[in-house]
């Protein structure tokens, strides 16, 4: 088999492609108005009722949260 000194294949090719960037997204300005959400797991955590997620919503606007 012989290989050609320019030749590129497709998977070397797609694996450079770079990302897109996420969208900036300015500050809300009202309450509920923006919303973050996370998901976690506590895998490595001994905790009781057998519990292996949680979910943290977060106001944009205020900061407040809730897990």
């Amino acid at each position: 088999m012989v290989f050609k000194k320019n030749h590129k294949c497709r998977i070397c090719v797609e694996s450079k492609f770079s990302k897109p960037l996420f969208q900036i997204i300015k500050k809300s300005s009202e309450p509920l108005d923006l919303i973050h959400l996370d998901i976690d797991d506590l895998k490595f955590v001994k905790i009781r009722g057998r519990k292996k997620y949680y979910i943290t919503f977060i106001n944009d606007c205020i900061r407040y949260y809730y897990i």
